[in-house]
């Protein structure tokens, strides 16, 4: 309902750039668009699929109900990859605080950084300066964070980067139209994928523990949103076949 008078109507022309609109038709809905009135240009990506490659390590699902027993076997397979990757800055993505408290307090390591809401900004820019090999672990650098290069060579997604149901406005949104919560939810996974790799000539490895993703990669509504080229990048597909 105000999309018209925030955005439309200030041009007889209106361009949205963007490597995450998903869908022409859930763009278009959610901003009052009539579809044929929108031309819809979709760009493949410069970026070597082999340079930024998917890597499925599951530790469990980390759904509320199942994410106690899943953090304790999340643990070797963090240890197992900061060794793999020693001489190289990573980053954690946790999706909450509560997350990113427990691999503090349970995996010891001098490369773990971390912040908290106040401090983020000054954390993050210490982050970026650092020339060793630290690794920074967050619940928020899932989009608007640029670490190209040797700044991340890889990052673990900890959990599906769904949004915060805490959130009143997320939660109504979620109720009125479920489609909605999945495409955020998709929209995040794929920036929360981009955030190392930032350049034609650039690399990074991504690592997914959460198994919850095989759930949703499963369904049609995440097939369909999911782009082609984070499919094309992983390179042990067979873990998300479902189980009979």
């Amino acid at each position: 309902r105000i999309a018209k008078k925030y955005l439309l109507q200030y041009g007889d022309t209106v361009l949205f750039m963007s490597a995450t609109i998903l869908s022409k038709k859930l763009f278009c809905k959610w901003l009052g668009i009539k579809q044929e009135e929108a031309y819809f240009l979709k760009v493949p990506t410069p970026f070597k699929t082999e340079n930024r490659p998917i890597i499925l390590d599951f530790a469990g699902e980390m759904t509320n109900r199942k994410i106690k027993r899943s953090q304790v076997k999340a643990l070797p397979i963090i240890r197992k990859i900061l060794s793999k990757h020693e001489n190289e800055k990573g980053l954690i993505h946790t999706n909450s605080y509560s997350n990113m408290d427990y691999i503090i307090q349970n995996l010891p390591s001098s490369r773990l950084m971390y912040h908290n809401p106040r401090n983020r900004e000054r954390i993050l820019h210490e982050f970026e300066e650092n020339n060793e090999n630290a690794v920074l672990v967050s619940p928020s650098m899932n989009e608007g964070v640029d670490l190209p290069y040797d700044k991340c060579r890889f990052q673990i997604i900890y959990k599906i980067p769904y949004p915060n149901l805490t959130d009143k406005q997320v939660y109504k949104r979620m109720r009125k139209e479920g489609r909605w919560y999945d495409y955020q939810t998709a929209i995040k996974l794929m920036q929360t994928y981009g955030r190392g790799m930032r350049a034609e000539d650039d690399s990074c490895v991504t690592y997914i523990i959460d198994e919850d993703f095989k759930t949703i990669y499963n369904r049609p509504i995440y097939r369909k949103l999911i782009q082609q080229s984070f499919k094309d990048a992983i390179i042990n597909p067979n873990l998300l076949e479902l189980k009979k």
